[in-house]
């Protein structure tokens, strides 16, 4: 992929023209803007960068990934604000790094760029969630403003709109139907590619007798703390929700056979089972888990594969045996 003719319509063009500035035209403070380019053609790379800085963007706030894991790398070390993402980079596309996002809990808006003004592109793009789509053949500065002030705007309003449905106000995580709608997702990515998706259900035992005898109180606080717990023993590509009062829940994926899955079901429990300190009690979690793992074939519907998944988690949960100060059960679905 090469940018020849953007390269003859930059060479002639100043680099403060169109430049952003807090308040100005293009309606975004690109100065303090963090940008991830996803792309791997690096004379592509070098142009994409001239354009922002010429739309005012820092030099040090363009940020570079060629790889899927190297760029969420990046989201995880920078507060990025925008991803412009290539289109096709082999083996992947900037769609499968904008699935592997949302499975990382990455809130990050996306515009897809291609060689060619390919409407089948624009439409698969805009309808996988992009906010905007390039040809890289037409790059202008000022396109490339208007790209980047209706990515951020839309995303902006959708998450004052969205925010509330999508996340558990009291621990943060994420809420029973996006965890839903993100584990059908990862089966569907994952179809056919020889990876095995797991689904863990982790019931807090404690609850009942902390709200009883600390107050309710006391019972949100432990729920709050062990949100953060979970988040913090979460891996990267790993989802972590809240379906309801008790029960929090994870979406593990990409091992390669599923007692992978079982080693790393008991490791988040172990975890998460360590006793809370309410005040200055340390109380324990009487933590049960329900770890369910099946290899993705792309023969089912990927939310029948997640619905199989969870109800399966629940059985395990149910037959849990006592382990290592938690209580753990396992299901492999064949």
């Amino acid at each position: 992929m090469t940018l020849r003719s953007v390269q003859s319509a930059f060479a002639g063009r100043s680099p403060s023209l169109g430049a952003a500035s807090p308040g100005g035209a293009a309606g975004f403070d690109a100065g303090g803007l963090n940008v991830l380019v996803f792309e791997d053609n690096a004379r592509d790379r070098a142009l994409i960068k001239k354009f922002l800085e010429a739309a005012g963007v820092r030099a040090s706030n363009v940020h570079h990934a060629d790889t899927i894991p190297a760029a969420l790398q990046v989201l995880r070390r920078e507060a990025i604000d925008l991803v412009l993402a290539d289109y096709y980079l082999q083996p992947h596309t900037g769609l499968d790094l904008m699935d592997e996002t949302r499975h990382s809990e990455f809130d990050v808006p996306f515009v897809v760029m291609s060689a060619l003004d390919d409407e089948a592109i624009d439409r698969k793009a805009l309808a996988h969630g992009a906010y905007g789509f390039l040809a890289k053949g037409e790059l202008t500065v000022e396109r490339l403003q208007r790209a980047i002030r209706y990515a951020l705007a839309g995303h902006r309003r959708e998450a004052m709109l969205g925010r509330g449905a999508e996340r558990d106000t009291l621990t943060g995580l994420i809420a029973r139907a996006p965890f839903i709608d993100s584990l059908a997702a990862a089966v569907a990515n994952r179809a056919g590619k020889g990876a095995t998706v797991g689904a863990g259900l982790l019931k807090i035992g404690a609850l009942a007798e902390i709200n009883e005898t600390l107050g309710l109180a006391a019972g949100d606080e432990a729920l709050r703390l062990l949100g953060q717990r979970l988040r913090r023993a979460k891996g990267p590509l790993e989802i972590a929700a809240r379906l309801d009062g008790n029960m929090l829940a994870l979406m593990m994926t990409d091992f390669l056979i599923a007692p992978h899955a079982a080693t790393r079901g008991r490791e988040i429990a172990a975890a998460m089972a360590e006793p809370l300190v309410l005040g200055a009690v340390a109380t324990p979690v009487d933590l049960g888990a329900g770890i369910a793992a099946q290899a993705v074939t792309g023969a089912e519907a990927s939310a029948d594969v997640a619905e199989r998944l969870l109800r399966r988690a629940r059985g395990a949960l149910r037959e849990a045996a006592p382990a290592e100060g938690f209580r753990l059960g396992f299901a492999h679905i064949h």
